[in-house]
């Protein structure tokens, strides 16, 4: 009985580690999508695609004009946004960093759906959707000298 129970206690532990693990480097963006009268539109498809390895993930937008996507990779990003009787509207150049959750809200134009409008993004001075705070590290190469008598442990001189 204890046997199994101990399983179950770090069976439990490194599935808590393995969810917190996959939502550590992520991002995610939000928004509404309207008209240009401001009346929000529901159904409208929100494609995001990660520019480096062309991935793109998909999102609707709910009966108040609401969307939010699936957590991204950090990286750039392109939006895409069509609804029936608009005309599709693409936003590049979106840079996610760790931890964002970054608000967008896109302004549809009447037309057909095989007419676009590009914008190109801006990073926000402010993030004020959520109050948490991300940092990014970029990897440096570092070189630290060391001293090899000093470092190994034994007689000196010998190596």
């Amino acid at each position: 009985m204890n046997r199994y129970w101990l399983l179950n206690c770090v069976a439990l532990i490194l599935s808590a580690f393995a969810a917190f693990g996959q939502a550590v480097d992520t991002a995610t963006v939000v928004g509404t999508v309207s008209d240009p009268t401001g009346a929000l539109v529901s159904g409208a498809t929100v494609r995001v695609t990660h520019v480096a390895t062309n991935t793109v993930y998909r999102a609707e937008t709910n009966a108040e004009g609401y969307y939010r996507t699936p957590p991204l990779r950090i990286g750039e990003y392109t939006i895409e946004i069509e609804a029936g009787g608009f005309k599709k509207t693409t936003t590049s150049g979106l840079i996610l960093n760790v931890g964002d959750v970054r608000r967008i809200d896109f302004t549809l134009q009447v037309g057909q759906i095989t007419e676009t409008i590009a914008v190109t993004a801006q990073a926000p001075l402010l993030q004020t959707t959520e109050g948490s705070a991300g940092t990014v590290i970029e990897n440096k190469l570092c070189r630290i000298r060391v001293d090899r008598e000093s470092a190994w442990p034994g007689p000196r001189g010998h190596r």
